[in-house]
């Protein structure tokens, strides 16, 4: 069941959130979709909070079920699930920071609406670059190469 949680909140996060407030190559389109539907999208990161926060139980009852097996195995395999969900976690200020540049703070007024655009374009694709592209190669992306 807790696996089962874990599998709908990020199908959540992905699909029905960011998938569909995203706009691909646009960065002014994804701001005006973001901040329309704010509460969506945090909704989608706080999804995606619950979603890292089962992970730790999941890793414990699978530590557990499988300690019988190999116990070094079995925990070498919790500490790098545990590793990779703080990892994720951390990914997450990524997309914290797109909800900071799209507030309605009074030190944004400092900035005019390209600048807090572009500061979103690139708080969103370091969030897709560190989660969604392996490898060295994304450094070498633009940011409209990236959504």
């Amino acid at each position: 069941m807790l696996y089962l949680f874990n599998i709908l909140a990020g199908l959540f996060g992905e699909l029905f959130v960011r998938n569909n407030l995203i706009v691909a190559g646009d960065a002014a389109s994804t701001v005006h979709r973001i901040m329309a539907s704010s509460l969506l999208f945090r909704g989608g990161i706080a999804g995606d909070l619950l979603m890292h926060a089962s992970d730790v139980p999941t890793i414990l009852i699978f530590y557990v079920l499988l300690k019988p097996v190999s116990k070094d195995l079995s925990l070498l395999a919790a500490l790098f699930n545990l590793v990779q969900t703080a990892v994720l976690v951390a990914n997450k200020l990524t997309l914290v920071a797109v909800v900071v540049f799209l507030g309605n703070t009074d030190y944004l007024k400092a900035f005019d609406s390209r600048q807090i655009q572009s500061g979103e374009c690139l708080s969103h694709s370091a969030w897709i670059r560190l989660l969604r592209r392996p490898g060295i190669f994304w450094l070498y992306l633009p940011c409209d190469r990236v959504f």
